[in-house]
């Protein structure tokens, strides 16, 4: 919810955008000017306050720029009573039971929060926030998507008393101040400033079968936009219709699906392939502002199946040449037809023999420029419905001898574990001639099967690796057995399996804590389950129940460093993990560290940053302490104010260094210490900020 939240305009949106917004603690304000009226809109900092502030009210007070600044001197009140959201039955006559985005902000503010009895006290009281907040968030995003129910949930306001063209700070405070849940917020509104509206430079549709998945990049666009409406013309684009009846909003998390490799990712089914349609997405900011002038891309469904791979007979020696023939198992309807290629060896390369397409009833072609004697010729077959999608035969040599082709595979079964690992087996056929077996599968019985092995199988096994996170719950298997000479037997009996549900990975523990320069250094010992996306550490002081989240990191890590611990504080560290389904591990054990305040020997005085003489990176230079004892340098450096991460381990002797890493319009700092041979660790110096 807290990705959803930002979408929407808090103070971070409002800095970026205009870079005037007054950084304030409880209520977040944003304007624009427009037509000389000047428009705002507000949002409180959480839920208990956004609920509280509805029944008491918000107002709204301007104060006009002087020479000097503001004058809160010469301030006004705007509102004579204050804005309130109106109550369920007033926005059930307002908006109508129909209005979705009316719904949505009205079971946030009036509706019932359902209560978790199993999860205990304190899991409760998560569950309960996190209802909380994620209604907060959807109403907010409501409110953004609609200034009118913005307006009647007593977020907006727009004051046209306002003389165009001066500047003005609004403040927008609680009605009533005394144990007021929340502080007023204010904001510089200066009418030069642009406030454009998000678009979307590059739309671009990807069709698929039964479906047109619509991509863009949201991180193109320097002003973000709260959420997006998708739209669909079936008449040339002279009226659209919205597909979504709520905003489509971008959530980066392992869950959701609306964002694939910095895409943002909107999939629309359709009834039928080859029906062309016009789409384009709005997207719409904190005001509910969409630009007009948006363009659209065409798209339509399109067939995506290959048809049934041919299976080749024989290659037949005739006086005119060398007969191919080939049968198939299913005829589809969409089939376009056949291609013949030819090749020296089994692996290629292949070349057509037929230079224009076979009909779809022809199963057989003749090579009238067939292998000299001794030489070896190899054929394919390859078929090709009307849509373009096509499927290869294995390849079928000229020394034809053997027509019969081998009994179908028997006595089919299946073992699968818990991690998606399916082990199936066949009872062996007889022939002597027997090449191996091709495996086929499917999501349902009445599918078309598809081969899973590129080459025959010489073993009656194969071993499967399924993804459990689907929607289907079982999958479908049969065999075809291969001769020497490439006849293939009829499909085996069908064998159903039925997947496995999934289970929480096993825990990860703390391996060792140590006390470093200054961090508590954490290695840790990942969880062996393979399907692990994210980690958490957690902390807590000695004598507390309730764990700290410090960070949740990607993958298995194994080290972590706490730089915010604090000296002669005791520290309690547990690291749990969750897999691709979002199931828990167990925690930890807990391991305990006391932090001391030691007295730390000598290190670097000062760090000096200049360009070097080449100008493609950074030279530093320092003085080292002058001591009896050995020692090392181990060299940091933060990128973009980032952490400082170890770069480079230097010899005692070293006062310089070229970081030639560097990218042009980072902001760079470093740090150096001075590690002793006998273990001491001095303090960590750092640099000031460059930027490059």
């Amino acid at each position: 919810m807290k990705n959803l939240i930002l979408v929407l305009f808090l103070s971070v949106f409002a800095g970026v955008l205009l870079g005037q917004s007054v950084a304030t603690p409880g209520i977040s304000v944003i304007g624009y000017q427009e037509a000389g009226v000047n428009y705002l809109r507000w949002v409180p900092a959480n839920y208990a306050s956004w609920k509280a502030l509805s029944q008491q009210g918000y107002h709204v007070y301007r104060y006009p720029m002087g020479e000097r600044g503001a004058d809160f001197s010469a301030g006004e009140q705007l509102t004579t009573v204050p804005l309130r959201a109106k109550s369920l039955e007033e926005l059930k006559a307002q908006f109508g039971r129909d209005h979705q985005l009316a719904a949505i902000a009205a079971q946030g503010l009036y509706g019932e929060i359902e209560r978790t009895p199993e999860a205990g006290l304190a899991g409760g009281i998560v569950a309960r926030h996190t209802q909380e907040e994620n209604l907060f968030g959807f109403a907010m995003l409501a409110a953004d998507a609609d200034p009118e129910l913005a307006r009647a949930l007593g977020l907006g306001w727009e004051d046209k008393t306002a003389i165009a063209g001066r500047s003005y700070v609004y403040e927008v405070a609680p009605a009533v101040a005394e144990n007021a849940p929340a502080t007023a917020g204010r904001y510089f509104l200066e009418p030069s400033s642009e406030f454009p509206l998000p678009r979307i430079e590059a739309l671009e549709v990807v069709e698929k079968e039964l479906e047109i998945e619509l991509r863009w990049n949201p991180a193109e666009n320097p002003f973000p936009a709260s959420g997006y409406w998708i739209e669909r013309s079936l008449n040339g684009g002279r009226n659209f219709e919205r597909l979504n009846p709520v905003p489509f909003i971008v959530i980066n998390n392992s869950v959701s699906d609306s964002l694939v490799g910095g895409w943002a990712t909107f999939r629309v089914p359709v009834t039928e392939n080859y029906v062309s349609a016009n789409y384009r997405v709005r997207p719409f900011d904190a005001f509910g502002r969409m630009a007009e002038d948006i363009s659209w891309v065409a798209g339509m469904g399109r067939d995506r199946t290959p048809p049934p791979t041919p299976l080749p007979q024989q290659v037949q020696q005739l006086p005119e040449g060398s007969l191919i023939s080939w049968r198939m198992l299913e005829e589809p309807t969409d089939l376009a037809g056949y291609f013949v290629a030819s090749g020296p060896t089994a692996e290629g390369p292949y070349s057509w023999i037929n230079e224009q397409m076979l009909a779809p009833n022809q199963k057989a072609w003749l090579d009238t420029k067939p292998a000299l004697p001794g030489e070896k010729r190899y054929y394919t077959v390859t078929a090709i419905d009307t849509a373009g999608n096509f499927a290869q035969s294995l390849p079928i040599n000229n020394f034809w001898v053997d027509s019969l082709p081998p009994a179908p595979p028997q006595a089919l079964k299946a073992s699968i574990d818990t991690t998606g690992l399916l082990v199936l087996e066949w009872a062996p056929n007889q022939e002597k001639d027997l090449m191996g077996y091709n495996v086929f599968f499917a999501n349902a019985d009445d599918h078309l099967f598809t081969q899973l092995n590129s080459s025959p199988l010489t073993n009656p096994s194969y071993t499967h690796h399924l993804s459990l996170k689907t929607l289907t719950e079982e999958i479908y298997y049969r065999v075809v057995a291969m001769d020497g000479y490439f006849n293939a037997s009829d499909y085996s009996q069908v064998l159903k399996v039925d997947k496995p549900d999934l289970i929480a990975p096993v825990a990860p523990q703390i391996k060792q804590v140590s006390i470093g320069a200054k961090s508590v250094d954490l290695e840790l010992l990942p969880s062996p389950s393979k399907d692990v996306t994210h980690t958490e550490i957690r902390r807590r002081e000695s004598g507390q129940n309730d764990w700290e989240r410090l960070v949740l990191l990607e993958g298995k890590p194994t080290i972590y460093q706490d730089r915010t611990a604090l000296a002669g504080k005791t520290y309690q560290y547990s690291i749990r993990c969750h897999d691709d389904a979002t199931l828990w591990s167990a925690s930890s054990a807990v391991m305990q560290v006391q932090m001391t305040q030691a007295a730390n020997p000598a290190g670097i005085t000062a760090i000096q940053l200049q360009i070097t003489n080449t100008r493609n990176g950074i030279e530093l230079s320092w003085q080292n302490p002058v001591v009896p004892s050995g020692y090392r340098l181990q060299l940091y450096r933060s990128v973009n104010e980032g952490p400082l991460r170890l770069l480079k381990s230097l010899p005692a002797e070293s006062t310089s260094y070229q970081d030639l890493t560097t990218n042009n319009g980072d902001r760079y700092q470093y740090g150096l210490q001075v590690i002793y041979d006998y273990g001491g660790e001095s303090l960590l110096t750092e640099s000031e900020f460059f930027q490059f």
